[in-house]
Parts: C-alpha cells; structure tokens; sequence
C-alpha cells in the first residue's frame, strides 16, 4: 500500500472507529513518539498537524529509581513481567510498527488498569 493510500485509511480508521472529527488531532501514546515516529511519518508525506504536539511515552510510566534515562520498550516489558504482568512471554521487541504498537497498548493497559 502505497504512503496517501495508507494515510486516507488511517484518517477513515480514525473516524469511523475512533470518533475522530475531519480535520481535528489525535492524541497519541507510544514510545519514543516524538523522536523517531513522527518524524519518519513526516518525512513520508504525513501532516505533523493530525497528531497532538504532546505524547504520552510509555517508558514514564515505568520508571525506578536510579534511572537517568526513561526506560526502552523492552526494559518496560521485563519490568511488566516482574510485576506480574502475563500479557508478556519475554521482553523481546520485534522492531515492526504493529508488534510495538501492541506492546506499547499492553504495557499501558497493565499500568493503566491490570496491575492489582
């Protein structure tokens, strides 16, 4: 699927699943967001304006003390697993948009609304 094709089925996603009004951001929730995705969509013919200037990372949501740094994806899956969390066989991260999509997704769920 080529990059317009592939923008007009996100925004017909984005408004027929997500409520989304023509025209309005999103807020997004990721992991290193800012840094890397928004700046490879732009780069491939992505409007910055369909998305919100702030970002949620999930790696806040997993840090200890005596980090300096937030915490990799997959430093927040072995600390998921540690706290229970069952959603995970291993911390390994696929490096592919959809597998890291869901990791992130799980990863704030489990924080969000599993861990008791």
């Amino acid at each position: 699927m080529d990059m317009p094709t592939l923008i007009n089925e996100f925004w017909r996603w984005c408004r027929t699943e997500c409520d989304v009004e023509l025209g309005k951001s999103i807020n997004v929730i990721g992991k290193n967001f800012n840094a890397f995705d928004v700046v490879f969509l732009a780069a491939n013919g992505w409007n910055r304006n369909l998305f919100k200037h702030r970002a949620v990372d999930v790696g806040t949501m997993y840090v200890v003390k005596g980090d300096s740094v937030l915490p990799s994806l997959q430093q927040c899956k072995e600390r998921a697993i540690v706290e229970g969390c069952q959603w995970f066989d291993n911390a390994l991260v696929m490096h592919n948009a959809l597998d890291d999509a869901m990791d992130v997704l799980r990863l704030a769920w489990w924080k969000l609304n599993g861990q008791s």
